[in-house]
């Protein structure tokens, strides 16, 4: 397995474009100079010509006639590591040491890649690699394999190639909207957090988060339009969106994400773990929907507190803000989602004392039995 790590100090990224698909490439010859052991060993020697280093040290093997095996090199400037050439197998002879250039195979193992802050070109070859960018716009392919194509802040594109290939982003997988970009013809991330942070997805078949890993094809939302729609599912992982307009959204298999949106809408999770989102200010005449098969044992409500302000921050509903009871009301000033369990109806509270009427924003048709454990916040 190769590794190469590029410091920041090294003032330009990871240049891989002219290495051939099969893995090989140049790499400028750092001029050794000292002598060589035999058996396994390492030098040290002094760089003289190069901007970016000043010494480098080499770990090599060498049968004390000719042959001689590079392991790895590490390129210092002063005593900062810059460079980090790792498990390179360069097999060459004591002549070739001193040629202008090495050509090398890097990438014919599972290798691990990472780039800095710079504009990075990184190529993963054969095997399963992980290939890591920085803060520049990089362009990570990880041609053969199951690679793990992790970016960093910025405009990258990701390019999975042949085998099963995962984009791993930051954060949550709410904070990130997908979308198929007709003019490149790749899948565009955007995250909606970071400024400016933008991945184009190609040949890339799932995304991690920190909440968990995702389909691609489950991530790209169904989404409709201003008047009512019905939009179905399959049995995959679907993101269903009705925007405007009362809509019928059926998720049918798959866990799948149901944004009823603005209007009083019908869904219907169907077989999976199904999450709801409520992420439109609620309204009791003009924003509220009907939830036909919720299963408190698989399936979430989602509550943005972008709009449901005083739920609370993000993660877990708190237990001191859930309420069930048969009456609909709040009992307690931390009381935020009421269920009243006899109707199936639940109220928002923002601020648990009546001052401020609450108000009925969605109805579980069933009557499911839930607690504050069927709730997330966003």
């Amino acid at each position: 397995m190769a590794t190469i790590e590029l410091s920041n100090y090294w003032g330009s990224g990871i240049d891989m474009w002219d290495f051939t698909a099969d893995g090989w490439g140049y790499i400028p010859s750092p001029n050794p100079s000292g002598v060589l052991n035999p058996g396994y060993n390492s030098i040290t020697f002094n760089a003289y010509g190069f901007e970016q280093y000043d010494n480098v040290t080499v770990n090599y093997y060498y049968d004390g006639y000719d042959y001689v095996v590079v392991e790895d090199v590490f390129y210092y400037d002063g005593s900062t590591l810059v460079q980090t050439l790792g498990d390179l197998n360069i097999q060459t002879t004591v002549a070739d040491l001193n040629a202008p250039e090495w050509y090398v195979r890097f990438n014919q193992g599972n290798d691990r890649f990472v780039g800095n802050d710079y504009g990075n070109q990184i190529k993963g070859g054969w095997g399963d690699d992980i290939l890591v960018g920085g803060r520049g716009y990089d362009y990570l392919f990880g041609d053969d394999g199951n690679d793990t194509l992790i970016p960093g802040l910025g405009l990258d594109a990701l390019y999975g190639g042949a085998g099963i290939d995962t984009a791993a982003f930051d954060g949550s997988s709410s904070e990130w909207v997908f979308e198929q970009d007709i003019v490149s013809g790749s899948i565009r991330a955007t995250d909606m957090v970071e400024d400016f942070n933008i991945n184009h997805l190609f040949d890339v078949e799932y995304v991690s988060f920190d909440d968990g890993t995702y389909s691609v094809r489950s991530l790209i939302p169904i989404v409709g339009t201003s008047r009512n729609n019905t939009l179905i599912g399959d049995s995959g992982d679907n993101r269903l969106k009705g925007l405007g307009g009362n809509d019928t959204i059926k998720g049918l298999g798959g866990d799948d994400y149901l944004y009823g949106g603005a209007g009083n809408d019908v869904l219907s999770g169907g077989s999976g773990r199904d999450n709801f989102v409520f992420d439109v200010r609620p309204n009791r005449s003009t924003n509220n929907d009907k939830i036909t098969d919720f299963r408190a044992a698989d399936d979430t409500i989602w509550l943005d507190n972008a709009v449901f302000t005083k739920i609370g921050a993000d993660g877990a509903l708190k237990a001191a803000a859930f309420r069930s009871n048969m009456t609909g009301q709040a009992q307690d000033r931390s009381d935020r989602i009421i269920y009243e369990k006899d109707t199936g109806k639940l109220f928002y509270d923002a601020d648990g004392t009546g001052s401020a009427a609450s108000v009925h924003f969605a109805t579980l048709t069933n009557k499911a039995a839930v607690n504050v454990k069927d709730f997330y916040v966003l």
